[in-house]
């Protein structure tokens, strides 16, 4: 496998976000209640090129040289006055368990640094082991845990709340 890198959101990664966006097994994690059209998608992709600071988020495509996309991983809910932002991130069903989260990951980090933000956290759900292991692999600090917290499948569910500071 290349070495992997994130970018910007293009148009040509329409299909690819639509795919991703769509699957009902992550709508949970995101809040999603309905399917996303590709109007909806492509207005997104338009305006994720918004500084990071008006925007409050940012989306990055983990890809490689050859432009093999592997799936995404955001800042979100980004505090410029606290300097500190959420971190999602999404690798698509075929390339899990590969390492390329967790290259990615390190990658934000860094682009984290280079932000001047201070802290990086993340919520994840307890049954998520493979996501646990990866932020904790990482440097991410489990740090609470909240109750029942998300409500999905007509019950509620705890999430674990991880951080992790960067000295910039």
């Amino acid at each position: 496998m290349e070495k992997i890198i994130l970018r910007s959101l293009e148009n040509d990664d329409l299909d690819f976000l639509f795919e991703l966006e769509n699957d009902k097994r992550y709508w949970h994690l995101s809040h999603t209640t309905e399917p996303f059209t590709t109007a909806d998608l492509r207005n997104y992709i338009h305006n994720a090129q918004q500084p990071l600071s008006s925007a409050l988020q940012k989306r990055y495509v983990v890809t490689d040289s050859a432009n093999q996309r592997y799936g995404f991983i955001d800042f979100y809910d980004y505090n410029a006055e606290h300097h500190r932002a959420g971190v999602g991130i999404l690798i698509h069903p075929q390339w899990q368990a590969k390492g390329i989260g967790k290259q990615a990951l390190i990658l934000l980090i860094e682009e984290a640094r280079t932000l001047a933000i201070h802290q990086l956290y993340a919520m994840i759900p307890p049954e998520n082991k493979p996501s646990l292991a990866l932020f904790e692999k990482c440097g991410f600090e489990k740090s609470g845990l909240k109750k029942e917290w998300y409500f999905y499948n007509k019950k509620f569910h705890d999430m674990w709340f991880y951080q992790k500071r960067l000295h910039v």
